[in-house]
């Protein structure tokens, strides 16, 4: 018989950065006691969990918030997911959460800006043609490409430009001009996150955290909205819908 391999995802969970793995018979997502303790999280309820083998365990559950970690040398800036974990004695050493597939779908198809740290060069200088030996690390150029993905199956150069330019497009516009002062002031559900500006909501229900787009990205969405995710078959309020779940502006329903 052959088994397939254990597929792991790194995630953060309250900020908190951890190995999750990804369960295809999980029903619900689970974090380990250990874990819960630095999630800074209230229980909300309680719930009977039964395994494979076993009796039935009676675990509480927690609402969090996940989000994938960055690539190694890179920098992520991504919206958060709220999943509702039970909170168990999971005792194992790889991995500290089991997710549903799922969840980690959801996880994947969050808007995110990955950034990559700049490395320095290092110059070394050949004792053999100088008076000393010594090593000289320069600063690296700033013009360090990223990659901002809507993981709704978009390629890597859609959209292009690291997080400050992202930040200094979304104060330049007066449009969101008033979203900033309430952010400021903690109304209105605006939040600013690594100077990034967000949007808190629901949708259909389901509490996300969204991207506040600044003018001259909206064209973009829209487009993408149409003819990558939905190609012309959902009407205009779906269409709404499901750009909500990622991303926000003044008066967007008005746009489509």
């Amino acid at each position: 018989m052959k088994l397939s391999p254990l597929k792991f995802v790194d995630v953060a969970v309250n900020n908190v950065p951890c190995i999750s793995l990804c369960d295809s018979g999980a029903q619900i997502s689970v974090i380990s006691t250990g874990l819960f303790k630095f999630c800074q999280s209230e229980v909300v309820g309680d719930i009977e969990l039964q395994g494979i083998v076993g009796r039935t365990v009676v675990a509480p559950l927690v609402n969090l918030s996940m989000q994938l970690r960055a690539a190694p040398n890179c920098c992520s800036i991504s919206a958060e997911l709220p999943v509702v974990c039970a909170v168990v004695d999971l005792n194992a050493v790889e991995y500290d959460v089991i997710l549903p597939v799922d969840v980690v779908k959801e996880l994947k198809n969050l808007p995110s800006i990955s950034v990559s740290k700049p490395v320095p060069r290092v110059s070394v200088v050949d004792p053999v043609t100088s008076d000393s030996c010594k090593c000289d690390v320069t600063d690296v150029d700033n013009d360090v490409n990223d990659t901002v993905v809507n993981v709704d199956q978009l390629s890597a150069d859609d959209t292009n430009g690291d997080a400050d330019v992202l930040i200094n497009q979304q104060l330049k516009y007066a449009s969101l001009k008033d979203c900033w002062e309430m952010a400021k002031r903690g109304k209105g559900g605006y939040v600013i996150s690594r100077g990034v500006l967000y949007h808190k909501d629901k949708v259909e229900g389901q509490s996300i955290c969204q991207l506040c787009v600044p003018e001259c990205r909206r064209g973009h969405v829209l487009k993408l909205s149409h003819d990558s995710v939905f190609g012309g078959h959902m009407g205009e309020r779906k269409t709404r819908e499901r750009i909500r779940l990622s991303f926000y502006w003044p008066r967007l329903r008005q746009s489509i």
